[in-house]
């Protein structure tokens, strides 16, 4: 099965794959799952998110993908801790990279 239909599956069922619905964990789990395929899955995410962002040159992915997530906080990161921030954060995940 191709590196890309199997993140698929994950998106289906993610908690199958991750230990629960925590933004950290799904970063992780994407970040060495990218690993494993040698670099090739994840390849041109950062540029492409950097525009969508409108600035974040130098910030990784997985901030990138917070400040899209949570577009008007003043700390993306401090909003994954209110009530359903990581579901909310996970879910916005899943459809960037879908799209990506």
């Amino acid at each position: 099965m191709p590196a890309h239909d199997l993140l698929l599956e994950m998106f289906k069922r993610p908690l199958m794959y991750l230990w629960g619905e925590r933004y950290d964990v799904a970063v992780a789990f994407i970040d060495g799952f990218d690993l494993a395929c040698e670099g090739g899955v994840l390849i041109g995410l950062r540029e492409w998110l950097v525009p969508k962002v409108g600035s974040g040159n130098n910030i990784v992915w997985g901030g990138l993908v917070l400040d899209l997530a949570f577009p008007t906080a003043e700390s993306p990161t401090a909003e994954l801790e209110k009530d359903g921030g990581h579901k909310r954060a996970v879910e916005f995940l899943f459809a960037l990279l879908r799209e990506f």
